[in-house]
């Protein structure tokens, strides 16, 4: 197993995550921020991911080649596993089924025991904002229950009080306060900042200049939020 050296050789900027490790975090913040913060540093393999279903698995046989920061499942699970390693957390990458080509993920102890990540799976989602839908789930996998058959499931409200202790907030929380806001054309003024509009052309073209600035350049999610909670009050 690489160490996480090997993988800052190649991507320098992760030492920066690294560092921003709180020293009071338990080992589930821990897991949870590494999670979503080191997702920002790899790509998926597409070299690999479309290529014909014979070359694939001559390639699983022959062993994945590591092209680090482009990844498959094996890859990303081994890179967040040299992670939580540098944390002292005991995290194992495993094979999650028996297909021809396995899913590959990582079962990690944490608070409240051994639970399952996929992180290939939720790379998007941490990728673009998203709540992850597949940290700490029950993992519909024959082989992965069979092997670790007392894996827990991280609570929902466990799960959000993690992300609030970290300051994480969702685009799916931004999309759910705005769309009761744009609906109502006297929030929608308010938020857009349109005081006499002359026609509905001129509130549409205040919502596309929100979308561009708020969902497309995506980063003032936090400070967006906060607006739209105060709308709503």
């Amino acid at each position: 197993m690489k160490n996480i050296q090997y993988y800052e050789k190649i991507v320098p900027e992760i030492r920066n995550t690294l560092n921003s490790v709180s020293p009071t975090w338990d080992k589930d913040q821990i897991t949870r921020f590494l999670y979503k913060e080191l997702a920002n540093y790899v790509k998926r393999d597409l070299l690999y991911f479309l290529r014909p279903k014979e070359i694939k698995y001559s390639e699983y046989s022959r062993g994945f080649v590591d092209r680090f920061p482009n990844i498959v499942c094996k890859h990303i699970s081994k890179f967040y596993c040299a992670a939580y390693h540098e944390f002292d957390i005991d995290a194992t990458v495993v094979a999650a089924n028996s297909a021809a080509i396995p899913l590959y993920g990582l079962v990690v102890s944490g608070m409240q025991g051994y639970y399952f990540l996929n992180p290939l799976e939720d790379l998007f989602l941490n990728q673009y904002g998203l709540k992850p839908c597949a940290f700490g789930y029950n993992p519909h996998f024959k082989t992965i229950n069979r092997n670790y058959p007392n894996i827990v499931k991280l609570d929902d409200d466990y799960l959000s009080c993690i992300d609030q202790s970290l300051g994480f907030t969702y685009l799916d929380d931004y999309f759910l306060a705005l769309k009761p806001i744009m609906k109502n054309h006297t929030n929608a003024c308010r938020l857009l900042n349109i005081e006499n509009p002359q026609n509905n052309r001129d509130i549409r073209e205040k919502k596309l200049e929100y979308f561009a600035n708020n969902f497309i350049n995506i980063g003032n999610e936090k400070a967006a939020l906060k607006e739209l909670n105060y709308i709503n009050t």
